[in-house]
């Protein structure tokens, strides 16, 4: 597999402003990301495979006109769109055979069912690699490590805010709070609205002795100079930290080990008019449904839509700034 391919598509640019960034692999091949983030191979002009594809992690599309960022018009173009779980190296490879062999001869509907045929295991599997969805989460998580500490007035504050991060290992909630009896998992999306994925109850589900959150982030992703990268965001909070704080958040990052390529290609900000947003339990669709799960069910993920009735703001700022000076005394009385 071409080194050269995966990192071309890992650095692939999303769609913005109704304009497809668009590279050209072969005849009628190219790939691009959509403006949510996801990996697409388009095949223009092109009508669809005579038996239906399905894949568990990406959607076929036939009949769809694309406008590229120079204004030429694509049309009849076969889109295979994957998930964001589906990470750079596995669609490389499908893009790679269906681009072998003559490279004057449009490839069809037939050739693209063939090619997923033989990759179908790969691009269904979960990734346990970087890919665009795990960096959407990490930007989340670091945009909210950035607000918290930003309300910090005192190192013992800044080491709370970064011994509340649960930034690595099997955890359920991404931010716990063990002394002021509070968590929250927060959930990063690059589309309109806040559509998010739980992936297990424990991330949302009531407590009797602590309060459980949601935190909502929504983003869109912008042009260099519009937006920050996840580094951008990982050196923007090192330069603003000194002392033990500055050295407990470096050995936080290097355990994450964010990929450089994909963790610095990518500028994101939030979406206008849908700032990070704070739930409870109930006001989160199927929490009430799912809870406790049925007997036999030992697990269960669902995705669901956020309302615009969260908290919001200054009363976000409030509840951290709460929870940080009751962290911060019991690291004094360590």
């Amino acid at each position: 597999m071409s080194e050269t391919l995966t990192r071309k598509i890992t650095t692939l640019p999303s769609a913005n402003d109704g304009l497809q960034p668009i590279e050209n692999l072969v005849t009628n091949v190219n790939i691009a990301r959509s403006a949510e983030g996801n990996i697409q191979i388009i095949l223009e002009d092109c009508e669809a495979p005579s038996e239906e594809i399905s894949l568990r992690r990406a959607s076929l599309q036939s009949g769809v006109e694309f406008r590229t960022s120079s204004g030429t018009i694509m049309p009849n173009c076969l889109v295979l769109e994957f998930d964001l779980e589906v990470d750079s190296s596995g669609v490389a490879k499908v893009a790679e055979h269906l681009s072998s062999g003559d490279s004057s001869t449009n490839r069809t509907g037939e050739d693209l069912s063939r090619t997923l045929q033989v990759f179908r295991t790969l691009v269904e599997s979960q990734s346990s690699e970087w890919n665009f969805k795990r960096m959407l989460g990490l930007w989340g998580e670091l945009s909210i490590l950035e607000r918290a500490l930003s309300l910090c007035e005192i190192q013992q504050e800044e080491l709370a805010c970064l011994r509340a991060w649960q930034s690595n290992g099997i955890h359920c909630q991404d931010y716990c709070f063990r002394n002021a009896s509070a968590a929250f998992d927060v959930k990063t999306t690059a589309k309109n609205q806040r559509i998010h994925e739980i992936s297990s109850i424990d991330q949302v589900a009531e407590r009797e002795q602590e309060s459980s959150y949601l935190l909502s982030v929504v983003v869109r992703p912008v042009g260099p100079g519009e937006g920050w990268t996840v580094l951008d965001l990982v050196n923007r909070i090192e330069d603003s930290l000194s002392g033990a704080s500055k050295e407990a958040f470096i050995k936080i990052i290097e355990s994450i080990n964010p990929d450089q390529v994909l963790c610095g290609a990518h500028y994101l900000r939030e979406r206008h008019n849908r700032p990070p947003m704070l739930f409870v339990p109930n006001q989160i669709p199927g929490v009430s449904q799912f809870t406790p799960l049925p007997e036999g069910v030992p697990s269960l993920s669902w995705a669901m839509t956020l309302s615009e009735g969260g908290m919001s703001g200054q009363d976000i700022d409030n509840l951290l700034r709460c929870w940080l000076l009751i962290e911060a005394e019991a690291i004094e009385n360590e």
